[in-house]
């Protein structure tokens, strides 16, 4: 079976300031892909990404 993230390599995470999510941001950084986090608050995504060894893009969003 192909590999679907083999085509394009980003993920968007949401959630990803803590818990599973900030884990699963983590795996996918160290498996080598691009992962997009969005969430809330701010200082909670921008910690996810500090502990990255690869660069993320962080949003912060609120859902409606």
């Amino acid at each position: 079976m192909r590999d679907p993230l083999r085509l394009n390599p980003a993920a968007i995470v949401t959630g990803a300031g803590s818990g599973i999510c900030r884990a699963v941001a983590l795996a996918l950084a160290e498996a080598g892909r691009r992962a997009e986090l969005a969430g809330r608050p701010r200082e909670a995504l921008a910690g996810t990404a500090v502990l990255s060894a690869t660069p993320m893009l962080a949003v912060p969003c609120r859902a409606m």
